[in-house]
């Protein structure tokens, strides 16, 4: 079965750094994905925010590392 919430942050993070969703790997995080830098890291944040309609905790924002952090906020977002 497909995670959506993981296919889901692949494709925000994609769209952060503009690459297409199908080259962002499962384990993608900062450091080993290319273009994500400090100003795509707020972008991904800005995202997350406008995706879930709140704005992130502190703690959630230095939380989103990589690709299944964000996905952990949107099924979390979801009541999954």
């Amino acid at each position: 079965m497909v995670n959506s919430h993981l296919t889901e942050a692949k494709g925000l993070i994609a769209g952060c750094v503009n690459q297409p969703a199908a080259t962002v790997a499962d384990d993608a995080a900062i450091g080993t994905l290319e273009g994500w830098d400090s100003i795509a890291h707020i972008s991904i944040v800005l995202a997350i925010e406008a995706r879930v309609g709140r704005t992130l905790t502190s703690d959630e924002i230095i939380a989103v590392t990589g690709v299944a952090s964000v996905a952990d906020i949107l099924k979390q977002a979801d009541g999954a």
